[in-house]
């Protein structure tokens, strides 16, 4: 009974342990030291693997580019970026990071398993024209590509403070001039919220051009 009765007491100061710097709340630590993890049984239940670290991200993304190199010089030529990386919860393989790079040509993904402590890849797979996120290389590059145009260029000098949000875009039809493209489209966003009626703009990285297409005017910027 005391025992359930701690561990509850501590499950509560959890929950209320958010702290404020100003207004703005600051969430309690992930990870709280001597939290009560025994179960009814007698068991302890496991704590969660810790998130990569950068330095553990870095690690991972450059031991998984150099294994795609080892293997095939032409597996990662040409323009190709690393997208993603997350830590596997497999404690018995010890820490592991699922790594993502993308590949412009041929619309490739690669999916990499790295084991940390050994710095050694232990399994890739590629897929062709598959959902991968975007790197912030990549949007930094689409929002460079998209200023240069002069119909945002009006956009941003007529209303002074506008963000541009990006969302990117994967078309499932072959016969689509965007298929297997690395697009994004931009939407406009100031401080009194989004433009309406502005053209919709789509920066196409893989053929490195920008398509401006006028918007009806009934219809809404984005959904």
């Amino acid at each position: 009974m005391q025992r359930t009765f701690g561990a509850c007491l501590v499950i509560l100061m959890l929950a209320c342990a958010t702290t404020y710097d100003g207004a703005r709340p600051v969430a309690a630590p992930m990870y709280a030291a001597g939290l009560d993890r025994a179960t009814s049984e007698g068991g302890q239940i496991p704590a969660p693997p810790m998130p990569l670290s950068d330095a553990e991200t870095r690690q991972a993304a450059s031991a998984a580019l150099t294994e795609l190199r080892r293997r095939d010089p032409a597996l990662a030529a040409g323009r190709i970026f690393f997208v993603h990386a997350e830590m596997l919860n497999d404690k018995a393989a010890g820490r592991r990071a699922l790594v993502q790079h993308y590949r412009y040509e041929g619309d490739v993904t690669f999916t990499s398993i790295v084991d940390l402590a050994a710095n050694q890849v232990v399994d890739v797979r590629s897929a062709a024209h598959v959902p991968t996120p975007l790197s912030p290389e990549e949007v930094s590059a689409a929002q460079t590509r998209a200023l240069q145009e002069a119909p945002v260029r009006s956009l941003t000098s007529q209303y002074g403070q506008v963000t541009l949000e990006p969302r990117a875009i994967r078309s499932t039809s072959p016969d689509d001039p965007l298929f297997g493209h690395r697009a994004i489209e931009f939407f406009f966003l100031t401080p009194r919220g989004y433009l309406v009626n502005t053209p919709r703009v789509i920066v196409d990285l893989t053929a490195d051009r920008v398509l401006i297409q006028e918007r009806p005017p009934s219809a809404p910027p984005h959904m």
